[in-house]
């Protein structure tokens, strides 16, 4: 059913050969994720004591830091989404009782992928017609968020 290739580049159906290259992969992803844990991935803006907390990552950022300063919010940037920094955005959610993802999609991509993680976002703050949140878009939304 799928095609791989060797370690020459040669495209083959071997199933030996598949299962080689996957498990080649995988050890590279666990090396890179190993790796990884030796770099910034995830970082904590605003008010740190806050139990509520705006979850973001990128050109969110910038709205998302001004919104939190004028409420007083914990705000969490994930720099890297793979491999997903799961232990170091616990971390970062230490003592938050709310969590926010604040995205500029119709799905909520990330509050998706830190739901495959074990991480709940309460509540998803969703913008999709191609232009980035304004602060009052954005603080509209938190107030009807309940924040």
């Amino acid at each position: 059913d799928s095609y791989m290739h060797d370690q020459q580049g040669i495209t083959s159906e071997d199933p030996g050969v598949t299962r080689e290259m996957s498990e080649k992969r995988q050890k590279k992803g666990q090396s890179l994720a190993r790796e990884m844990e030796e770099y910034e991935t995830v970082k904590v803006y605003g008010q740190a004591s806050s139990n509520k907390a705006l979850l973001f990552w990128g050109s969110n950022k910038g709205v998302c830091l001004e919104a939190a300063r004028m409420l007083g919010l914990r705000a969490i940037q994930v720099l890297v989404l793979s491999p997903f920094p799961k232990r170091r955005l616990i971390e970062a959610l230490q003592g938050v009782e709310k969590l926010l993802a604040v995205e500029c999609n119709a799905a909520g991509q990330l509050a998706d992928l830190a739901a495959c993680y074990g991480i709940k976002v309460d509540d998803r703050i969703l913008k999709y017609d191609g232009r980035p949140f304004s602060l009052e878009d954005l603080l509209k939304s938190l107030g009807g968020a309940g924040i």
